[in-house]
């Protein structure tokens, strides 16, 4: 993340791209797991240990520069597709224990 912001109540985590055509996709060690998410889940995880009500992640883009670049538009609107979602936080998914 490239700033986190912090509150009595709430965590915001900020991921800023400005010359990345968009979030890594995965980590070495754990393949399809979305940076953005990544950093949800450890918003996630520090909202809980700190007693907070709320956590967010933003995704900081150049509208310009997704508007006019379709692979850049195609990797930030991953971002939130079920699939990105389902393998990158696969122990949140329903079923898991």
């Amino acid at each position: 993340m490239d700033c986190a912001l912090l509150t009595d109540s709430t965590v915001i985590f900020v991921e800023g791209k400005w010359t990345e055509l968009g979030p890594s996709k995965d980590v070495l060690w754990y393949p399809g797991r979305n940076q953005v998410l990544r950093n949800l889940d450890c918003a996630a995880a520090y909202a809980q240990q700190e007693g907070l009500q709320h956590y967010f992640v933003i995704l900081v883009v150049d509208r310009d520069l997704v508007e006019q670049d379709p692979v850049r538009q195609s990797e930030i609107e991953a971002v939130t597709l079920l699939k990105t979602v389902q393998e990158s936080l696969p122990h949140l998914n329903e079923g898991c224990a």
